[in-house]
């Protein structure tokens, strides 16, 4: 229970590294906002942690619903003591004349522009509250 007390965002908790996580913060004694792109995925592993989790749909690539879901946390738990920015999308490899502009740009959007979205509105929420943790996950692929 070494996080009892503490409120924790985990984006991109409706799966794998995410809902592990969201599940350790919780079994730790913390409050768990899960967030993910799906919605339902979030609920799912929210409900499974009981009354210490809540599911929040969150496309962490937009600016509004970032600071959405630094609205329903504020509501729900009063505070942010720990973001863990876990949300990201991977590309296979392939001859860079295949790749779509788009794709690129969804791929920057979220693993990359997401940082700056949880700086403006969810680490001010934290600072509120007197400080807290930042944890951004990376991936081997990004060496790539």
């Amino acid at each position: 229970m070494r996080l009892e007390g503490k409120v924790a965002v985990v984006t991109g908790a409706g799966s794998g590294f995410g809902a592990e996580m969201a599940r350790r913060f919780a079994a730790e004694g913390a409050r768990v906002i899960c967030a993910d792109i799906d919605p339902a995925a979030a609920a799912a592993v929210a409900s499974e942690l009981g009354e210490r989790a809540l599911g929040a749909g969150c496309d962490v690539a937009s600016a509004a619903e970032v600071e959405r879901l630094a609205g329903t946390a504020t509501g729900w738990a009063g505070r942010i003591d720990i973001l863990v920015n876990n949300a990201a999308i991977s590309q296979k490899p392939r001859r860079i004349a295949s790749i779509d502009a788009a794709e690129v740009e969804r791929l920057f959007a979220v693993n990359v522009i997401s940082l700056l979205h949880a700086a403006t509105h969810l680490v001010p929420v934290m600072r509120e509250g007197g400080g807290g943790s930042v944890i951004n996950m990376a991936s081997v692929t990004a060496i790539r």
